[in-house]
């Protein structure tokens, strides 16, 4: 991780964000979105940024190598309501060209530590049952495997991926 600074991102890191997950998206078939990106113009995402970035239930980090972000994360509330309040969703992204150098460790160690300190008791994630470095990842920090998600993601009519819910009790 020579280099890297975790950081929380900012509204002025809008435009970094959405061209970071343009590019990501056209890397790997992981993630939520594809070489289309965020859904949102550069004013949503400096929003977004501006209201989650650092809140009472959520934080949103960047991994910056100088002003390149090789790598983003999020941890949030599931929900406010009191039965589901100690619940939170975590998530890690990273440029294909920073794989296999901690960041996602160093990310999620980040995270984990962001949720406690806004009262989780447990984080929850899913990640493609194929995805084997990332669930190493996050096995090596006490997720376990909660189930398997049959058609998590549909690519294409016909083509579908299953993914592993995991959790980590706090």
């Amino acid at each position: 991780m020579k280099n890297i600074v975790l950081r929380p991102l900012r509204a002025e890191d809008a435009e970094r964000m959405l061209a970071f997950a343009r590019a990501a998206g056209q890397e790997t078939k992981n993630l939520t979105f594809g070489p289309e990106g965020l859904p949102l113009g550069t004013e949503a995402e400096r929003a977004y940024l501006a209201a989650h970035g650092q809140g009472a239930d959520s934080c949103e980090l960047g991994a910056f190598d100088g002003e390149t972000l090789a790598a983003t994360g999020s941890v949030s509330r599931v929900a406010c309501r009191p039965r589901m309040a100690h619940r939170f969703s975590v998530a890690v992204s990273v440029r294909k060209s920073y794989w296999g150098r901690g960041i996602a460790t160093a990310m999620m160690e980040r995270l984990i530590a962001e949720a406690k300190a806004r009262g989780a008791e447990v984080l929850e994630l899913a990640v493609l049952c194929t995805n084997a470095a990332a669930i190493h990842v996050y096995e090596k920090l006490g997720f376990c495997i909660a189930g398997t998600y049959r058609k998590f993601f549909r690519y294409d009519p016909g083509e579908y991926a299953d993914a592993y819910w995991m959790n980590l009790y706090l």
